[in-house]
């Protein structure tokens, strides 16, 4: 329904949008049969009508994959995706149709001579077109993809570092064999946002699994209540007993000296004198 809405929109304004998506071309477009104008802003319809409809396409997308999941979407997180989607596929329509569309047709125009032009039908040019636009459409969408798989199974930004040269090396392989690059720099150019989409997706899996991390230590610290303490009351101090002499503590008193006398000499029988005296 929404594929069908967009497209009866895209119709009634096809004569705009031919002109639009004619402009890095330059050139008027033929077409072979008598049907072919008919045709031609059907299509033109039909492709405008997939890219407006395209949040909605994701929506369905997302809502028939749920049940193979481990745990249900929620619904911030399907609307985020839906809107990166679209911002992603947004960006790769735009640098398809200024860069390399254009890069592309004036590589192919050198080759043409005073008795070798060109006529181009509006079918080849539109198919021509729309291959290069779907093809960055789902291109920037390599960001989006990492992270879902980051959601479903945790990713290490230092595994996914140890395969960026076979990244570099597949997206030149990537620039080489599409239909429409064949000189080294628009090869450059389409082999350098896969690069830097891949380097983009890895910083934000660590940026994923660092708030992964925080949030999962935060669960696990344990809930406690701050409370002031309740003042105790201080004792008061008891009152010493009065210190009383030795005798009265316990100790045995001392025998009071006797007075003694050995031949007529006096001494105390206490002191060590007495002792050597008896001796």
């Amino acid at each position: 329904m929404a594929v069908i809405a967009s497209a009866a929109i895209g119709f009634t304004y096809r004569v705009p949008l031919v002109n639009f998506l004619q402009r890095p071309l330059g050139a008027p477009l033929y077409y072979t049969n008598p049907a072919g104008s008919f045709t031609f802003s059907v299509n033109v319809s039909i492709l405008v009508s997939l890219f407006i409809a395209l949040p909605v396409i994701v929506y369905q997308l997302l809502r028939f994959i749920e049940p193979a999941l481990t745990k249900r979407i929620q619904k911030g997180l399907m609307t985020k995706v839906i809107i990166v989607s679209f911002a992603l596929a947004t960006a790769g329509v735009v640098f398809g149709y200024y860069i390399i569309v254009p890069l592309s047709l004036h590589f192919f125009s050198q080759y043409s001579t005073a008795s070798l032009k060109p006529l181009i039908s509006s079918d080849s040019y539109l198919s021509y077109l729309v291959n290069n636009l779907v093809i960055f459409a789902l291109v920037f969408q390599l960001p989006l993809i990492i992270l879902f798989i980051d959601k479903i199974k945790p990713l290490k930004p230092r595994r996914l570092l140890h395969y960026q040269r076979h990244v570099i090396v597949g997206a030149l392989v990537i620039a080489l064999i599409l239909p429409f690059t064949y000189d080294p720099i628009s090869q450059f150019v389409v082999a350098l946002p896969i690069v830097v989409l891949y380097y983009l997706s890895i910083l934000l899996v660590w940026r994923a699994g660092r708030k992964r991390r925080k949030t999962e230590r935060k669960a696990a610290a344990p809930i406690m209540k701050v409370t002031e303490p309740t003042p105790t009351p201080t004792p008061e101090p008891m009152p010493m007993p009065p210190k009383q002499p030795s005798a009265q503590r316990g100790r045995r008193p001392r025998p009071a000296p006797v007075m003694r006398s050995i031949d007529g000499i006096a001494y105390h029988s206490s002191s060590r004198v007495s002792t050597d005296l008896e001796t």
